[in-house]
C-alpha cells in the first residue's frame, strides 16, 4: 500500500495522541470517567459481564440539559425513543445506527451523542435499538 506512514496510530489504545502534545482536558475527563472499569470488569464473573458493561455504558455519559426531550415510543413491540434538542424541527428525522454489534450500547448510552446530532441536524433523532 502507498501513502502516508500511519504507524504512529499503532500504539496501544489510550496512548494515541499527536506526538509532542499532552492529552486535552476533554480526553482526561473521559479517561477519569472510565475510572477503574477494566479492573472491575476483570473481577466481575463472566456470566455478569455483559449486563455490567451495558449498565456502565448506559450511565457513563449522562445528559445534563433538562431541555433535551427523550420521547419513548413502541414500534411493533420494540421499545425506542426520539431524541429532540430544544427548538428543532420535529418533522425532520434522523436515524442513528451506532456500533457495538447490537451487543453493547443502547439509546440511553448514546443520548449525549444523539442529542448533539439532533441539535446539529435540526431534526428528531432516532437511535437504533438493541435487538
Amino acid at each position: 500500500m502507498r501513502g502516508e506512514d500511519l504507524s504512529v496510530f499503532d500504539q496501544p489504545a489510550g496512548e494515541r495522541r499527536a506526538i509532542g502534545t499532552a492529552p486535552s482536558e476533554e480526553i482526561k475527563a473521559v479517561v477519569a470517567s472510565l475510572g477503574g472499569i477494566f479492573e472491575t470488569v476483570k473481577r466481575t464473573p463472566l456470566r455478569g459481564r455483559m449486563a455490567f458493561l451495558r449498565d456502565f455504558l448506559d450511565n457513563a455519559f449522562p445528559v445534563n440539559d433538562p431541555a433535551i426531550q427523550f420521547n419513548a415510543v413502541n414500534v411493533n413491540g420494540v421499545p425506542a425513543e426520539w431524541v429532540l434538542a430544544p427548538h428543532v424541527d420535529s418533522g425532520r428525522r434522523l436515524l442513528y445506527i451506532h456500533g457495538g454489534a447490537y451487543a453493547m450500547g443502547s439509546p440511553k448510552s448514546h443520548r449525549r451523542l444523539t442529542a448533539k446530532f439532533s441539535e446539529i441536524a435540526n431534526a428528531a433523532c432516532w437511535p437504533s435499538t438493541i435487538a
